[in-house]
């Protein structure tokens, strides 16, 4: 057993957690809303074939083959609530860019989504690059800085 589910496990007895009382609660899951405020991610994941060395540096050249775009970040958490049944409502900030877009697109009838686009800032897009089953690379597209007062108090 892994040290982190032994800490779970321990921390479930020392509370008096059971399997049925977890069960139960995933059961009731669907009964509930939630509202989450949180920092949106899109995650790119490409694969690529190596397909040699450049020839003027030690450089590997690589091949695109695909590129699959998900929801990460609290996007994430939102998809895995949805997943078990829960109503969630998602308020974040994006960029004024394809993000809002990517992020405005999803229909379900047990989400709505409260989205701000923030002029200052692109949305957050953290890229992958896979070569013959291999993280080669992750490009992470970020900026940290404050919410602009006027965005906050919308």
């Amino acid at each position: 057993m892994t040290t982190a589910l032994q800490e779970m496990k321990t921390v479930l007895q020392k509370n008096g957690i059971t399997r049925d009382d977890i069960l139960q609660a995933l059961e009731r899951f669907g009964t509930k809303k939630v509202l989450l405020v949180g920092d949106l991610i899109i995650d790119i994941y490409t694969q690529c074939t190596a397909i040699g060395k450049t020839a003027k540096t030690p450089t590997l050249s690589v091949k695109r083959v695909s590129s699959e775009r998900f929801w990460g970040g609290s996007s994430l958490i939102a998809n895995n609530i949805l997943s078990m049944g829960g109503h969630v409502t998602l308020v974040a900030v994006t960029g004024d860019d394809w993000g809002y877009e990517f992020f405005s697109r999803k229909k379900h009838e047990r989400f709505q989504g409260k989205f701000f686009k923030d002029v200052t800032r692109p949305t957050t897009v953290k890229e992958r690059f896979w070569v013959d089953g291999y993280k080669l690379l992750q490009v992470d597209t970020v900026e940290n800085h404050e919410i602009p007062p006027a965005l906050e108090d919308e």
